[in-house]
């Protein structure tokens, strides 16, 4: 196997030093921030344990920041077994089911961990990797408790001559999070801290940095291969116009996250809800209708719910044409179950095409009394996170119109990172915004299912 050593961004390192420290045993504790995806830090880190299991006998526990990540971490060092030539009566695995342990004939073992205080307690491993940390201990991180990070860091202890160490991987999603509270501890400590992105992991240096007069700049290279690269540039740029400008930033490029970073692009606001089309308030109860149903036509509804806290929005886009149009949009608060029923029934009968609702929470008591055309959409956390990153890419490559509607564009321009992808418990998704993103979610399934018919 072949890991990619040249160095392309100011402050980085390569992913073989990171590689070779490790297996050096150069630092008691190793930090490493990386690229979401293209970072390649499951895959180092089981090579890494995969050869310190084999030439060290170390054992090793493997913690993610849920048991299936860490379950993947195990995978990739199963799948180093399936080279031809590889020496499989060295290693003990199970193929083609769930396996939780590896075994070694020197006696080494490897274990995924349960991400719970009680699991990790027990073993007492010469070494412990955490892979994506910034997902541990993420709703304590506020107010700065991390009972299941500091359990863990507990387990490694010397023995057998293997000495002790911690690796911890991660992207930095969260402000305020785990991963911020790590790279402070890396500091005041003086671990080993490493940090690269996905252009350490090209296959070819397209791009690279220097330094003049005190500034880095960027300065395009010409198309030089990297040797051990293996991440190619068409996948770079692919990924980079399927998620959103903030998302990028802060996951790929390993910009800082920032908890007053708005969700979606200010210039994106401004194209998409545009004051020359008119300007409206939405009032609770008054039903705004940009265009009347059409015959030919299809359309597309969301609704999300609320009865108390929040409020109900109904929300209808247009979507045989590009960019899909906001034809109607209705708000209620404080409304009983059954009549807010029947105005969503009313919308979909009048407009026909299909529709989402978010059956969570009071979705789930009106679920019963809507229109069978309408589909309960459940919001969990890796749903809302596919569902919103596809609606604001949406929104950037300014694939829908509406007039300037006050709230439902102030909701928009004023959600933050944490309100729509949910970092911590106080943030949350603004009502008119979980509507939009789910008539957006109709509106391109349905656009795909006509022209495959």
């Amino acid at each position: 196997m072949r890991i990619p050593n040249v160095k392309v961004c100011p402050h980085h390192c390569t992913p073989w030093q990171f590689f070779a420290d490790v297996y050096f045993e150069r630092h008691n504790v190793y930090l490493l921030k990386a690229s979401r995806g293209f970072g390649g830090k499951s895959f180092l880190i089981s090579l890494a344990g995969t050869i310190q299991a084999l030439t060290r006998g170390a054992n090793i526990s493997i913690l993610g920041g849920s048991g299936e990540q860490a379950q993947r971490v195990l995978e990739h060092m199963t799948r180093h077994w399936d080279y031809y030539y590889a020496r499989k009566y060295l290693a003990n695995r199970k193929v083609g089911e769930v396996a939780r342990e590896m075994r070694f004939a020197n006696g080494a073992e490897i274990k995924t961990l349960m991400a719970s205080t009680t699991s990790v307690r027990g073993p007492h491993p010469q070494k412990l990797y955490l892979d994506e940390a910034d997902e541990i201990d993420k709703t304590g991180a506020r107010k700065r408790r991390y009972p299941l990070l500091d359990a863990a860091m507990g387990q490694p202890m010397s023995s057998g001559g293997v000495k002790k160490g911690t690796i911890i991987a991660s992207t930095h999603h969260y402000a305020g999070g785990t991963m911020d509270e790590l790279i402070r501890r890396a500091a005041q400590n003086g671990w080993g801290y490493y940090e690269f992105c996905y252009r350490e992991n090209l296959t070819h240096a397209f791009v690279r940095w220097e330094q003049k007069r005190g500034a880095w700049r960027l300065v395009l290279d010409g198309d030089q291969p990297i040797d051990g690269g293996w991440l190619s540039k068409d996948e770079a740029e692919s990924k980079r116009s399927e998620v959103t400008t903030a998302m990028w930033n802060a996951e790929y490029e390993n910009q800082e996250p920032n908890p007053e970073s708005r969700a979606v692009a200010a210039s994106a606001i401004a194209e998409v809800f545009r004051a020359q089309l008119g300007e409206y308030e939405e009032g609770i109860g008054k039903e705004l209708v940009f265009e009347d149903p059409t015959e030919g036509a299809r359309y597309a509804t969301g609704i999300d719910w609320g009865k108390d806290l929040h409020e109900t929005w109904i929300v209808t886009l247009r979507c045989d044409v590009r960019p899909f149009r906001l034809a109607a949009v209705l708000r209620l608060t404080r409304q009983p179950y059954h009549l807010m029923a029947v105005r969503a029934n009313e919308r979909i009968r009048a407009y026909g095409g299909v529709g989402y609702h978010d059956k969570t929470g009071v979705g789930n008591a009106v679920d019963e009394m809507l229109d069978s055309r309408y589909e309960p959409f459940i919001f969990t956390r890796s749903t809302k996170s596919d569902l919103l990153n596809d609606y604001i890419v949406g929104l950037e490559r300014h694939d829908l119109i509406a007039p300037y509607a006050a709230v439902m564009t102030t909701e928009h321009r004023l959600a933050s990172w944490d309100d729509v992808y949910g970092a911590n418990a106080e943030g949350h998704l603004p009502d008119s915004m979980a509507a939009m993103a789910l008539a957006y979610k109709g509106a391109v399934e349905y656009g795909q299912m006509v022209r495959l018919q």
